[in-house]
């Protein structure tokens, strides 16, 4: 963790390099923590290890196929509830509901998995160039997103709607994160000589008074 002990050491020492990449990790790691805690919300019965499993899963899987981890995460909190053994009544497996066709490996490992659903999603933004209507493809099948909202199943009407719900909910506190490493970043920037800082930490947000 980057402690205010730390920053204000840098500063005097002058080495604002060395403090903006701990910024980096340092949002990087509140990002991966609020991951951590929604998905123990979704499903508290899993434990710690499996959890952390899934995120590191879905991040690499964001990156690898360019889909926003949001997103992912979103989709698979509608598809499982992050239950990896789930299976639905018409087959679909696991955390990302991929169809047994799908499943050239073991559908229960949770980065195959995850990674599976991830290249679907990604062909179907690519192929419909919208996220609602990929979605729709991705929960109906192609053939039937093509046809537009006015034909899709309600229950693929509510998916989207859920999926987009918490899609939004998480980018939210991806900004939040992100304007607070913001607001810590603009220290290093401050022409003032010998000033007296007092760093005060609300939650991931900081606040700085010069006096």
């Amino acid at each position: 963790m980057l402690t205010v002990v730390t920053m204000v050491s840098a500063l005097r020492d002058n080495k604002p390099d060395t403090i903006a990449i701990n910024c980096e990790q340092q949002d990087e790691t509140i990002l991966t923590e609020h991951y951590v805690t929604f998905i123990g919300l979704y499903n508290p019965r899993m434990s710690e290890e499996e959890i952390h499993e899934i995120v590191d899963a879905v991040m690499e899987s964001a990156q690898q196929h360019q889909i926003e981890p949001q997103l992912l995460m979103a989709l698979i909190a509608a598809e499982s509830g992050f239950r990896r053994y789930a299976i639905s009544s018409r087959g679909a497996r696991g955390l990302t509901q991929i169809m047994p066709d799908k499943c050239e490996q073991d559908w229960t490992d949770i980065k195959f998995n995850v990674s599976r659903g991830s290249s679907y999603l990604k062909e179907q933004l690519d192929r419909f160039s919208s996220i609602s209507t990929a979605l729709a493809a991705y929960n109906a099948g192609p053939s039937r997103a093509r046809k537009g909202p006015d034909y899709y199943p309600r229950e693929t009407r509510l998916y989207i709607k859920k999926v987009l719900r918490i899609y939004e909910e998480l980018l939210q506190t991806t900004k939040k994160s992100e304007e607070a490493a913001s607001a810590v970043s603009s220290l290093f920037t401050l022409k003032i000589l010998k000033p007296r800082l007092f760093l005060i930490l609300v939650g991931t947000e900081f606040i700085c008074h010069l006096l």
